[in-house]
């Protein structure tokens, strides 16, 4: 009997052995699976965000490749004036070497999607020696502008009339004297003057103009008649007026360099489909003459239209006259 106990006894602390020992592997085993799993868990973890910011930078760099003509076009304007600089028309701060890179991101980011744009370069206060040499320039690149004289009764200045309208341009009136003080003196004296370069120009070409921009815009401050008055009263005699929505500076009394008056009007040209872009002509603007080259190169690229004005051509008016 004491035997049988012994031999019971025996059993069972084996038994509890095994079992003790069954529950250690069984334990062990749950722990292994459970760090196998937490492993690849963080494998996978790892794996996606791999994934996620592999895909976030490609999408940066898609977006850089968008928006780099527009960010780039000043820095970029450095070589292609540095290419006319054989030409005598590149600033001293303007050096640079290489070529135009980033002409052709702005086309294949804007590309056919700027066929759609149109651009009306116009030009004010001539005609000068300046007058001249812009339409050598335009003949050049085949590009049609817009030119709003002033009055002058030398034979120069009606020979440079003669020659806008025989090239195709636009002849378009900006009052005879722009004197300011004479022309916003009444509304009588307005219509003075302005009858007064129309009559030159006819007599001078044959042709009546019938657009005119505003010494000013209709947005300046020191008419002494109403500007609206004035936009209304052309408007009934049949004219058309142009103020503008583009520019180059080069009338803003800073010292502006030829890249800074180039990158003015293509971030205008940017945001609008339709641009009209305020130059100058006068005898004293150089830079005009000597960045638009570079300026039309760049329009180019950009694949816009570049018009005359004409009776096609959207309104842009600063002050709207009564419909």
């Amino acid at each position: 009997m004491g035997e049988s106990t012994n031999e019971t006894n025996k059993i069972i602390e084996t038994g509890y052995d095994l079992l003790q020992s069954g529950r250690k592997d069984k334990t062990g085993m749950h722990k292994r699976w459970v760090i196998l799993g937490v492993f690849f868990c963080v494998l996978n973890l790892g794996l996606i965000v791999a994934m996620c910011l592999k895909h976030t930078v490609r999408v940066e760099e898609e977006a850089v490749v968008l928006v780099q003509g527009a960010e780039n076009t000043e820095e970029d304007l450095d070589s292609v004036l540095a290419e006319d600089g054989g030409k005598g028309t590149q600033d001293s701060d303007n050096v640079a070497s290489g070529k135009d890179g980033a002409d052709e991101s702005v086309q294949v980011a804007n590309g056919k999607g700027n066929q759609s744009k149109r651009v009306y370069l116009t030009f004010d206060d001539g005609p000068s020696t300046n007058t001249e040499k812009i339409l050598d320039i335009l003949e050049e690149y085949d590009t049609k502008a817009t030119f709003f004289v002033v009055g002058q009764e030398d034979e120069f200045s009606k020979k440079m009339y003669q020659r806008i309208v025989e090239e195709g341009h636009t002849l378009a009136m900006h009052s005879y004297s722009h004197n300011y003080s004479q022309i916003y003196k009444s509304k009588k004296a307005f219509f003075k003057d302005m009858q007064k370069i129309e009559n030159l120009l006819y007599k001078t070409t044959g042709i009546k103009s019938i657009y005119y921009r505003f010494p000013g815009g209709t947005s300046n401050k020191v008419s002494k008649v109403s500007m609206r008055a004035l936009a209304d009263a052309i408007t009934d005699e049949g004219y058309v007026y142009f103020d503008w929505n583009a520019m180059s500076g080069d009338a803003s009394g800073k010292n502006l360099t030829k890249k800074q008056l180039i990158t003015n009007v293509l971030e205008d040209v940017e945001i609008h489909n339709t641009s009209v872009v305020l130059m100058h002509d006068a005898a004293d603007k150089k830079k005009t003459v000597e960045m638009l080259p570079v300026l039309l190169k760049k329009l180019k690229k950009m694949n816009v239209k570049i018009l005359p004005i004409d009776k096609d051509t959207p309104l842009i008016q600063h002050v709207k006259a009564k419909g």
